[in-house]
């Protein structure tokens, strides 16, 4: 009975051992230094729990948190237990910087009571780096060559095809912008833009209204300058007109009664030329037919005289004759 005993305290102990390793190397890592979280972050703190024949269990743990200042800020709370024994408790974080002690408790007391360390520290993102790098700096045996090819692998892709930055912060001073950051950016831009077009929209259609007011005045103005202008102008024009006019006619009734009186003597003057020409025409064809009868009748009466008919037949075509050319040569 003894022996049995024995043999179950000695697996009640090598399952708190199991545990306790567990909480060391495969959770928190504190036995080489606290797990440290950003401010606000959330924090899951929890532990892996298994019975005496090394069976996941999900007997109830409980889990207390205590603020840098000693305020209990989670009291004994009961943690979330899955089939594959991890018991876990999901803190919202906090602003206050510092160390936050923290203790998980699974079992009874006197019976199988295990109580498992879960302190963390609360800082900035700059301290833990800052930590980190001074630590690692600061470690005595540090080198690389014991890794082997580690830094080549770490730009060869064939090992490494996924290469991400873990901090923003450039060593010269400046941040790597975040896919946040862009857009918050671009919706303020784009806000800005919204705001800016509207007022350079209202300021626009202001000025455009006041400049159409100000051009229709102004148009309104010269257009009633413009029509006095041209009633004036018409009026000296329709009165130059009636002057032009009434001396023109003047001046061509003038003219026409100077030409009517130049015509006038001068068809007088040639009508009576041609009443000359004719009456001396006149006289000198009558002289001519006198003359052209006067010989032709006594030709005639000598011929009749004589009794002779042919002849008197050819005096008197002779006489026909120079009749006809006297009458001509007195008419050209």
């Amino acid at each position: 009975m003894i022996k049995q005993q024995i043999r179950k305290n000695k697996k009640k102990l090598f399952a708190h051992l199991l545990v306790v390793l567990f909480s060391i190397f495969f959770v928190t890592g504190q036995a080489v230094a606290l797990t440290k979280y950003a401010p606000n972050e959330e924090i899951t703190l929890g532990d892996f729990l298994y019975d005496d024949n090394y069976v996941a269990t999900t007997s109830d743990c409980y889990l207390s948190i205590w603020s840098p200042s000693g305020s209990l800020e989670v009291n004994n709370t009961l943690m979330t237990a899955d089939l594959n024994g991890w018991h876990y408790y999901s803190f919202s974080g906090s602003s206050t910087q510092g160390s936050w002690p923290s203790s998980m408790t699974c079992g009874t007391g006197g019976i199988d009571l295990i109580k498992s360390d879960k302190t963390f520290i609360i800082a900035s993102s700059t301290d833990i780096s800052a930590d980190t790098a001074t630590a690692v700096w600061a470690s005595p045996s540090r080198t690389l060559s014991a890794f082997g090819s580690l830094a080549a692998d770490v730009w060869n892709d064939t090992y490494a095809s996924v290469r991400r930055l873990t901090d923003a912060t450039f060593t010269g001073g400046g941040q790597i912008a975040s896919v946040t950051t862009v857009e918050n950016a671009s919706s303020s831009l784009a806000v800005a833009i919204t705001t800016g077009t509207n007022a350079v929209n209202i300021n626009t259609n202001s000025a455009v209204a006041t400049a159409s007011s100000s051009i229709g005045s102004i148009l309104a103005s010269r257009f009633t300058t413009v029509d006095g202008s041209i009633g004036s102008a018409s009026s000296s024009v329709v009165a130059l007109l009636n002057t032009a006019i009434s001396t023109s006619q003047g001046v061509i009734t003038g003219q026409a009664t100077t030409a009517s009186t130049s015509i006038g003597s001068i068809l007088a003057s040639r009508f009576n030329l041609v009443d000359t020409s004719i009456t001396s025409a006149s006289s000198s064809l009558y002289s001519l037919l006198n003359a052209a009868i006067l010989t032709s009748s006594s030709s005639i009466g000598t011929m009749i005289g004589a009794n002779d008919n042919g002849a008197v037949l050819a005096a008197v075509e002779n006489a026909s004759s120079s009749l006809a050319v006297a009458i001509t040569t007195g008419t050209n």
